[in-house]
């Protein structure tokens, strides 16, 4: 269509290449300037269409562009309107209303609504399965949608069986090493994060990584998000200056791409901070921090698990440098967070409990303090977080010695032993006081 001469073509075809054109900026996302280019020719070829099958496929695909540009309000009204007009064209069971489920889905769960982002995942899956089967590309889609949303939710055995349904499909249709199969990997290490195990989170990752990079080069989004990632772990690993290294990488990316005001851009100042407050460079992570807080505020308001995040690591800053009622200030404002948007049971609030356990320990309220950490424990049993529960252990043994409960704590450490014999865990190399 480009070829032809413009005045060759009638105001529909004129549209559809367009529409061509807006997709493959939107797809390349190689600078603001050409997203907001597709943007503009979104909103010209909208508000011109008068076909209701063509008017749908724009809206569903404007919406597409205003998520990538984390604008998941107006995402949201655009698929919205897309899904109503596939409803009423198609009925329920097609495969363009699977998608726009599918997209609606993925837009709640930008925006923290795990719940309504789940349902809309199963229905898109059940439209798809009954059109296409078992093993086709969206169904494995969708599984991967639902892989991502169990994560959040703290499901985690789910988010690893939804995973795997995924990469199964996209291994048998595309093959192992084709992007479809490294989007699976990287989520199925997603999942191995959250659940403390991170050699199986980095192979993933890494896996995706090498795929990645042959299929789409240095410098695309996608690529930014694992650098992010492994930073995240080697953080964890203690590998600060590569941790470093990898989030600036992630860093570069996402600012070319998409600018100063974005959240892929606040989650790598996120892990920026927490890079530097692993070295000690409280003030440097301090100015990380609040960076990308401003911008989660700005994206998501206050009520987002995001946003949330962030107050937790201010708070852990705090409390490192002893300002206690600080502290405990802005855990509790995430915590507050966290059980709004999760419930209360969810493995999430654990780690918020545990840092009101230290604050208050270091405010010589023992009592609270105690309660505090048994919460913390018992919600770290429950989800199978056995390292993190056995560091968690260690220090309340330490702490009934302390306030001379020397029986508990003698009870405490059997059932620590217990866990580290039966998983096969060591025990923690920090000291009480630098644990976090």
């Amino acid at each position: 269509l480009e070829a032809v001469p413009p005045e060759t073509l009638d105001e529909k075809a004129g549209r559809r290449r367009d529409y061509a054109r807006a997709r493959l900026l939107n797809a390349q996302s190689g600078s603001r300037e050409s997203l907001a280019a597709a943007n503009r020719i979104y909103m010209a070829i909208i508000a011109a269409e008068t076909d209701e099958e063509a008017l749908g496929q724009y809206l569903f695909s404007y919406g597409e562009s205003k998520r990538d540009q984390a604008d998941y309000s107006e995402a949201l009204e655009h698929s919205q309107k897309a899904l109503e007009i596939r409803l009423s064209l198609h009925g329920e069971e097609h495969p363009d209303v699977a998608e726009s489920y599918h997209s609606i889905g993925i837009a709640y769960d930008d925006q923290g609504n795990y719940e309504q982002a789940m349902e809309c995942s199963e229905k898109a899956l059940v439209v798809r399965t009954k059109v296409y089967g078992e093993e086709h590309p969206d169904v494995a889609e969708s599984f991967n949608d639902m892989c991502i949303i169990s994560m959040e939710l703290g499901q985690y055995d789910e988010a690893l069986e939804y995973g795997q349904k995924s990469l199964d499909i996209r291994k048998e249709i595309f093959g192992e090493d084709a992007l479809p199969a490294a989007i699976s990997h990287a989520n199925i290490g997603n999942v191995h994060y959250w659940k403390h195990e991170y050699a199986e989170a980095r192979s993933c990752w890494d896996q995706s990584l090498a795929i990645m990079k042959r299929v789409l080069g240095e410098e695309h989004p996608r690529i930014s998000l694992l650098y992010d990632n492994i930073g995240a772990v080697l953080t964890i690993q203690g590998e600060h200056a590569e941790a470093l290294e990898n989030a600036r990488k992630a860093l570069s990316i996402n600012l070319n791409v998409y600018g100063q005001e974005h959240p892929r851009v606040a989650s790598c100042y996120n892990n920026i901070g927490t890079a530097y407050q692993r070295q000690g460079e409280s003030d440097k992570a301090l100015e990380y921090y609040q960076k990308s807080l401003a911008i989660w505020l700005k994206a998501f308001g206050q009520e987002h698990p995001r946003v949330a995040d962030v107050y937790h690591n201010i708070g852990i800053i705090h409390r490192e440098q002893a300002e206690y009622e600080k502290a405990l200030e802005y855990i509790r404002k995430s915590l507050d967070m966290c059980l709004k948007i999760y419930g209360k049971e969810h493995p999430e609030l654990a780690a918020s409990y545990e840092e009101i356990a230290f604050s208050l320990y270091g405010l010589n309220e023992a009592g609270e303090a105690l309660e505090n950490l048994k919460r913390c424990i018992d919600m770290y049993c429950r989800s199978g977080f056995w390292q993190v529960a056995l560091e968690a252990l260690d220090n309340l043994e330490h702490w009934l010695e302390e306030h001379g409960k020397p029986g508990e704590a003698q009870e405490v450490g059997v059932e620590a032993q217990r866990i580290r014999e039966e998983h096969d865990l060591q025990a923690p190399v920090e000291s009480v006081d630098e644990e976090e």
